[in-house]
């Protein structure tokens, strides 16, 4: 449905309740204005896999923090959907897309 684009940055993905959230670690291996493809080497419990959750991208200062639905797991991949996303939001996610594809191609020179 949306164009992915490869991107490696450290994510942090926040499972509710608020009160008392799970905190996981991993990085980022594809994003798209509709979600996120990531890699989280500890396993997300399986309670939390039904309701939304934050992931949040890290880009050196800059932090994006959006709300997603988990979609999918095939090992120690994991896909969300992003949802509720408004016009600022997703004008982040394609700055961060094209300044990634804009790395990608000075790196290739």
């Amino acid at each position: 449905m949306f164009h992915r684009v490869h991107v490696q940055l450290p994510i942090t993905v926040e499972l509710s309740p608020a009160t008392s959230p799970v905190v996981v670690q991993g990085h980022s291996s594809d994003l798209s204005a509709g979600g996120l493809g990531a890699v989280i080497r500890s396993r997300l419990p399986a309670r939390y896999k039904t309701g939304p959750v934050r992931v949040r991208i890290e880009r050196g200062d800059e932090i994006l923090s959006l709300r997603a639905n988990f979609r999918y797991q095939t090992g120690s991949r994991y896909g969300f959907e992003f949802i509720n996303i408004d016009a600022a939001e997703r004008e982040a996610i394609r700055h961060l897309i094209e300044t990634q594809k804009q790395r990608a191609a000075d790196f290739a020179r």
